[in-house]
């Protein structure tokens, strides 16, 4: 999970040449790795929008985007790659404003925000319910911003299949309600672990006072690809929500630590469940 510049993209009009993997394996509709990045003035078909205050760069192993504003580029979509996966190296603060991370898939499935921390690790969107997503491959404009950041990706890409999936039932909670938490792993894993933050300022959250980690359970005959974890739900601890406040959906960010025999990994996934 631990893991020069080539070219900068600040404050000028500098365009650079090069492609978004399109299909490089069967599982992946584009990938961008960021080993040569196209910018132009306006979003267009694999080429990013270059923005006056949001710096992008190639970098040796992945790219860069730094300072604060957006960016879109329009990208193939199908309902066959329902999920986008974006993988964060490192974040770091710069300056002393608004702090915030968003993912837009533009898709009317809602948008993913972390702010005021944004942890490293992998992204995973799902939009398999987006009702704009059509078995047709067609090209769609997708955004991000970054505010008060610098941020290393190594890549983005829409995929079949993420290195982790998580579901949450029932996907309406109440107090006194039984929740499950499901688990699925692309890799045998040795070690599943959970977290919960809210995404307005991070802070984590507990499922009790004295509960600090959740341990998923191997589902038998799974070979180590499934996993759950179950609760009696009494409401989260250490959340900011105000008085009448329920958690909205979107509103928890799922972190699920993954240990297999060659990494350790951390995949963040919005929770879609409405929990009060």
């Amino acid at each position: 999970m631990k893991k020069a510049m080539v070219a900068v993209f600040a404050y000028a009009a500098l365009s650079v040449c090069a492609e978004i993997v399109e299909r490089p394996d069967a599982d992946t509709l584009w990938i961008e790795n960021g080993k040569a990045l196209r910018v132009a003035d306006k979003p267009g078909i694999l080429t990013w929008q270059k923005k006056d205050k949001l710096a992008l760069a190639s970098l040796d192993n992945g790219f860069l985007m730094e300072g604060n504003g957006s960016t879109g580029i329009y990208i193939p979509v199908s309902k066959e790659f329902p999920w986008l996966c974006i993988n964060v190296v490192s974040a770091e603060r710069i300056g002393t404003g608004y702090h915030a991370f968003s993912i837009n898939p533009n898709l009317d499935i809602g948008i993913c925000s972390v702010v005021s921390r944004i942890p490293r690790g992998i992204y995973c969107i799902p939009l398999a319910a987006a009702p704009k997503l059509t078995e047709k491959v067609r090209n769609h404009y997708f955004r991000l911003d970054v505010n008060n950041a610098k941020i290393h990706f190594s890549s983005i890409a829409m995929v079949k299949e993420p290195p982790c999936t998580v579901t949450v039932k029932p996907v309406s909670v109440k107090k006194g309600d039984e929740v499950t938490i499901t688990c699925r792993t692309r890799s045998k894993a040795q070690y599943v672990e959970l977290k919960f933050y809210q995404t307005y300022t991070m802070p984590n959250l507990r499922i009790a006072d004295d509960v600090k980690r959740c341990l998923a359970k191997a589902v038998s005959g799974s070979d180590g690809k499934e996993w759950t974890f179950s609760f009696k739900y009494e409401g989260f601890k250490g959340g900011r929500l105000k008085e009448g406040e329920t958690w909205r959906r979107g509103s928890i960010l799922l972190e699920t630590v993954v240990e297999t025999d060659n990494e350790v990994v951390s995949c963040f996934q919005p929770c879609h469940a409405v929990i009060e």
